[in-house]
């Protein structure tokens, strides 16, 4: 892996580089190369074939149960499948104020727990096998050996914004996932449900909430056919973040330093990688229709309190393959696996069972399917300190010690850094 920079290694980011903006109105960027939307500086994936495909326990869906009057979920539903432990639909939750249905039974070993919009949801989650929990159009995938221990994780879904950090750019619902804290050593895959597409201008981002310092943090996001998906590794709220964004994708043709003043918050709109992209590759079991293409999101924001010279940072980049298979590939597909695929969407669990990953599949079915997986994930976090400027440097301190001296420029409101010995340009938006 390169590093991004001598300022951002110091304060804990390494990442791949890639180009570009958004994707069709969803954070995050990645361009440069061909194949929709970049190539990393790693190298080219070919993504690997398993077409044995490995199998998941047999499904099997526990009877549903209408809560009560509100305030009073129904019992959870619950039936054990042959696969292995299932998925357990648990109650309906009114926490929010709202009546909720009982949750229904959930799926196969690692299961699937999914059940009435606004309760709780819960399945357990097999610590080699994973499994995935759908909470109100949300669902969120663990991968195979990416928990230390078999857990039961949780989610549940409010529209309650109040109290909330930006609450003027939440879009949609909160979803909170439990036990919080949870950590995976391998990236997750969290969807969840859009409306529509973002304003010109803006961008929408899944984000997770950071309680401590109480601000939304944006993960790279991918724009998928009404969802949105990102990177997971680890639990906690997490909800649809508008913000102001350029998306670009053929670079960010940053000005030299100048310096100026710096406002109080900017999110990362642009995060380019210029230098030479690799070439892409194929996927084995469709070798003339299909491109297999390795790259970079990028999502993170800086907030520089003026009065304490104080900052609070983020940036999380995260690997991602997309596969982009045309219709005679997935006509193969459906051969090979002895399955009908009716949309790109049938796709993702078959296929992520015989890649032995998280993938996610968008596109129209008659023309081509474009699938995607998360690699690996560089989430750091939050960082804070204090900062100073001098001429066209901003020096950063962070509380875990050290320091970074950035070259920056602030023109049209935008906060620019080149970092020319990387070939990583940054765009932030105010």
């Amino acid at each position: 892996m390169r590093k991004v920079s001598v300022a951002l290694v110091a304060l804990g980011v390494i990442v791949v580089g890639a180009c570009g903006g958004d994707d069709d109105g969803g954070g995050g960027s990645s361009s440069g190369g061909s194949s929709s939307g970049g190539s990393s500086t790693g190298g080219s994936s070919t993504g690997g074939s398993s077409t044995g495909g490995s199998s998941t326990g047999g499904s099997s869906t526990g009877g549903s149960s209408t809560g009560g009057s509100s305030g009073s979920g129904g019992a959870a539903g619950s039936d054990a499948s042959s696969g292995g432990s299932p998925g357990d639909g648990s109650a309906g939750d009114s926490s929010s104020g709202d009546s909720s249905t009982g949750g229904t039974g959930g799926t196969g070993v690692g299961g699937s727990g999914t059940g009435g919009s606004g309760g709780k949801q819960s399945a357990q989650i097999d610590a080699a096998k994973g499994g995935k929990l759908s909470v109100d159009g949300a669902v969120v995938w663990i991968g195979e050996s990416s928990i230390a221990a078999t857990t039961t994780i949780e989610g549940s879904s409010s529209s309650v914004t109040t109290g909330l950090p930006r609450a003027a750019d939440l879009r949609g619902k909160i979803y909170d996932f439990t036990p919080n804290g949870t950590q995976f050593t391998k990236p997750g895959m969290l969807t969840l449900p859009i409306t529509g597409t973002p304003p010109s201008g803006k961008l929408w981002y899944v984000a997770w909430l950071d309680t401590v310092n109480n601000t939304w943090m944006t993960l790279p996001t991918i724009k998928l056919a009404q969802r949105l998906a990102a990177p997971v590794k680890h639990f906690t709220k997490f909800a649809v973040l508008e913000t102001n964004g350029a998306g670009q994708t053929t670079g960010c043709n940053p000005p030299a330093p100048c310096g100026g003043t710096l406002g109080s918050h900017y999110d990362l709109g642009g995060f380019c990688f210029v230098g030479t992209p690799p070439a892409s590759g194929s996927l084995p079991f469709c070798p003339t229709t299909s491109v297999s293409q390795a790259g970079v999101l990028a999502a993170g924001s800086f907030d520089f309190n003026s009065g304490a010279s104080t900052f609070i940072y983020n940036l999380t980049a995260a690997t991602r393959t997309q596969f982009d298979m045309q219709k005679a590939c997935v006509d193969s597909l459906e051969g090979m696996f002895g399955k009908t695929f009716a949309t790109c969407e049938d796709v993702e669990a078959t296929l992520g069972a015989a890649f032995k990953a998280v993938l996610a599949c968008t596109g129209n079915r008659a023309v081509s399917c474009q699938c995607y997986t998360w690699q690996s994930g560089g989430d750091v976090g939050t960082k804070t300190g204090t900062y100073s400027t001098s001429g066209n440097n901003l020096t950063l301190t962070p509380t875990t010690g050290g320091s970074s001296n950035i070259p920056y420029c602030v023109q049209g409101g935008k906060m620019y850094y080149d970092d020319t010995t990387n070939k990583f340009q940054y765009v932030y938006e105010p």
